[in-house]
């Protein structure tokens, strides 16, 4: 009778043993690996406006410190800069690229107005502000913001042609989103 305990505890034994074995090293491994790991960094831009371009600034410190984002995340002009930066254009690119762009066209797409008619003048004196407002059979048509995204988006393809064929954000040199 003891030969017969002996050998079914020696199996259930010898296989646990095995199991603690492998799940000692499997969690040893894993525990070197988490103190190897760096943790993530996220950039996050927030928006401002003109005030926005000064995230370019911030760019190449973290570049001069070797800091590099899994992602980058940016609302209003923040959502801009970021994104050329998760593009793939570098610091001193995207300091060109806000030295060189027409920024005033962007922000102001309307015409000048010395090139404007006579009639499109006393427009502007009779209906102030460029908010365009109107019903359609969806409902109320509201601006959809401040700046016009045909004029940012005109401006921006002039310094990232190669850069914008992307299917999704995922597929930039860095992760990006836009809030």
């Amino acid at each position: 009778m003891m030969q017969t305990f002996s050998r079914t505890l020696a199996r259930p034994l010898v296989l646990l043993t095995a199991l603690l074995a492998f799940t000692s090293a499997s969690l040893a491994q894993k525990a070197a690996e988490t103190e190897t790991r760096r943790p993530k960094v996220a950039l996050v831009l927030s928006g401002g406006g003109a005030l926005g371009l000064s995230h370019v600034g911030a760019i190449q410190e973290l570049e001069a410190m070797g800091i590099r984002p899994d992602m980058v995340i940016g609302t209003s002009m923040g959502a801009v800069i970021g994104g050329l930066y998760a593009a793939g254009m570098s610091g001193e690119e995207l300091e060109e690229v806000v030295k060189d762009a027409n920024w005033s066209g962007v922000f102001n797409p309307a015409p000048e107005r010395d090139k404007l008619t006579y009639r499109q003048k006393q427009q502007q004196v009779d209906f102030p502000g460029t908010a365009s407002l109107g019903v359609s059979g969806a409902g109320l048509l509201l601006p959809t913001g401040a700046v016009s995204d045909q004029a940012l988006m005109k401006e921006l393809r002039r310094f990232t042609p190669a850069r914008m064929n992307v299917e999704s954000f995922d597929d930039l040199t860095i992760p990006y989103r836009a809030v």
